[in-house]
């Protein structure tokens, strides 16, 4: 494959993978049992941060041996990649039994944009929003 092909595949690839998991994590109903982010709660959705999970070395092996750098398929979503082992496997196999009817072309708009997440920010981004002797968040006076 072209370079240029390859990276397009890649990218629809990890656009899908995450599609995959945002909806079987929410089907399974993590955001109410496993998650601790109150907006997946709050969403009735997964669309907290997608993170690196050990659980999936398998696929990123795959992929590199295919050439790719194996990213598309490195991440979970956060409640599903702390997971124990045994706790995962149950959730693969349901994600797995999902894979055929999750789509972009098969979900609903309004399913769509409820799994639509945000970019989380990098915790080195938000370090001025806790209260620190240098950066207060609130003093005396405005009592905030």
């Amino acid at each position: 494959m072209k370079k240029e092909n390859l990276i397009r595949y890649e990218l629809l690839r990890a656009q899908s993978h995450e599609l995959l998991h945002r909806v079987a994590a929410t089907d399974a109903g993590a955001p109410h049992i496993l998650c601790a982010i109150r907006k997946c709660r709050r969403d009735g959705g997964c669309v907290g941060p997608m993170m690196q999970s050990r659980h999936m070395g398998s696929a990123v092996r795959a992929q590199q041996a295919l050439g790719m750098s194996g990213q598309a398929c490195a991440r979970l979503p956060a409640c599903i990649a702390h997971q124990a082992d045994d706790n995962f496997e149950v959730y693969k196999i349901y994600a797995d039994s999902q894979r055929n009817s999750v789509a972009p072309g098969r979900l609903e708009p309004r399913r769509m944009r409820q799994l639509k997440s945000r970019p989380w920010p990098d915790p080195a981004a938000t370090s001025l929003l806790t209260s620190n002797p240098y950066h207060p968040t609130s003093d005396a006076e405005t009592k905030g």
